[in-house]
């Protein structure tokens, strides 16, 4: 036999990225993984990977703070800080809603977040990371836990502000 034809059901949830690749009627998204019918791969799994999935044009939006003025220093790229004044509202929940200016969907790797520079008391000690396909959906959780610092004695504080991250 010269050449085979192996034709198989491309949904992600019932084949492996093995049997997708060897499949003559499936491919592979290049972000994701997740398998696909030949030519019905999403344009946003074949975008070019980006650093960070949170740009400058991103839109910002804060709740649980009584200053309303949504800062993008909170994902500016550098060590600048993000206030959240919380005055009278210490029982509500805190938070930033972050929509990328790109609009396309996106896989979150990694999150940085980094302790206040002279507050011990005005450090986030734990997160919840949630995300959604657009406003309609529903928000799912992606992680959340503890921070570092929440637990530990002594650690290095971010001493410079403004520095910029170069994210890899």
């Amino acid at each position: 036999v010269s050449n085979i034809q192996l034709t198989r059901s491309c949904s992600s949830e019932t084949i492996t990225q093995s049997q997708c690749s060897q499949a003559s009627n499936c491919e592979s998204g290049q972000v994701s993984g997740g398998c696909y019918n030949m030519g019905e791969v999403p344009a946003w799994e074949t975008a070019e990977s980006v650093f960070s999935i949170f740009d400058v044009g991103s839109t910002v939006t804060s709740f649980g703070c009584t200053n309303t003025e949504a800062s993008n220093s909170a994902l500016d790229g550098t060590t600048s800080k993000y206030f959240c004044d919380r005055d009278n509202l210490l029982e509500d929940p805190t938070g930033l809603v972050i929509t990328p200016s790109h609009q396309r969907l996106s896989i979150a790797e990694g999150m940085r977040v980094y302790a206040h520079n002279n507050c011990p008391n005005c450090d986030t000690v734990s997160y919840l990371f949630e995300g959604r396909a657009n406003s309609a959906s529903n928000w799912i959780q992606i992680s959340q836990g503890d921070l570092p610092w929440k637990t530990a004695t002594r650690f290095d504080r971010n001493s410079v502000l403004g520095l910029d991250i170069s994210s890899t």
